[in-house]
């Protein structure tokens, strides 16, 4: 169902309003940008001469449900803002980003994935491009019990650890998004436990300092038990055996 608004002068059309709304009743979008068709659409989606507004549009994708709301406005530097959910992906994403020019200005994205959280600002540049450049900055709450769902090898690597309990994640990145070894990588985490093959390990504190191709800092200090651990390390990306120290 499509209804169409119209305020103005017939013979000045570049001066007229021209709004049209959209309802979505089970209705199915393929395109070749995607790999899967959009199936049992439903919501509202209404077009203006200041923007596009999208809600409660909902459907499935690839056997997974989704809800968007949000809206798009100022067509010559858009501004949008938007919240996704799936109940079945365990996600729940709520985001504010423009762009400028080449760029996409990130001023927040922020949510949750099945037990985890983050948020992240930042921006990227030449975004349209095949490698974009990043600049980003933000805090992970990740739940390690998380990980097994990132995929099968993932899981099978992590079943005999079994790692459980929460870390702290605060990271910073520069580079281009293709050419991990040159990035500008600074990450640091910590946790008051965590446990990795039914061992306790407690007071865990991570950093890793990365550039131009080298990892300056890759260290590690925990307290197993009545010990204490700790590891300082560094490597070399360029090399082809990755040698460390």
């Amino acid at each position: 169902k499509v209804n169409l608004q119209f305020r103005g002068k017939p013979s000045l059309l570049s001066d007229a309003f021209i709004g049209v709304t959209a309802q979505l009743n089970e209705a199915t979008v393929e395109t070749e940008h995607l790999r899967f068709p959009l199936t049992d659409l439903q919501g509202e989606i209404t077009y203006t001469p200041d923007g596009v507004a999208w809600k409660e549009v909902q459907g499935n994708f690839e056997n997974h449900d989704f809800l968007i709301n949000g809206q798009l406005n100022n067509f010559s530097q858009p501004l949008v803002k938007s919240y996704f959910r799936s109940q079945s992906l365990g996600l729940d994403v709520n985001g504010q980003a423009q762009f400028l020019g080449p760029n996409l200005k990130i001023d927040s994205l922020r949510g949750r994935y099945l037990n985890s959280s983050f948020d992240v600002k930042g921006e990227l540049q030449e975004f349209q491009s095949q490698n974009p450049e990043a600049h980003l900055a933000g805090r992970i709450t990740l739940d390690l019990k998380d990980l097994s769902s990132l995929g099968a090898s993932v899981q099978n690597h992590l079943e005999k650890l079994k790692p459980s309990g929460t870390l702290a994640i605060d990271s910073s990145l520069q580079g281009k998004l293709k050419d991990w070894p040159n990035w500008k990588l600074n990450f640091s985490a910590k946790s008051p436990e965590v446990s990795l093959s039914g061992y306790k390990i407690e007071d865990v504190s991570l950093k890793w300092d990365q550039s131009r191709g080298r990892i300056d800092q890759l260290d590690m200090t925990a307290r197993l038990y009545d010990g204490q651990f700790r590891l300082k390390s560094s490597a070399d990306l360029t090399l082809e055996e990755m040698p460390y120290r």
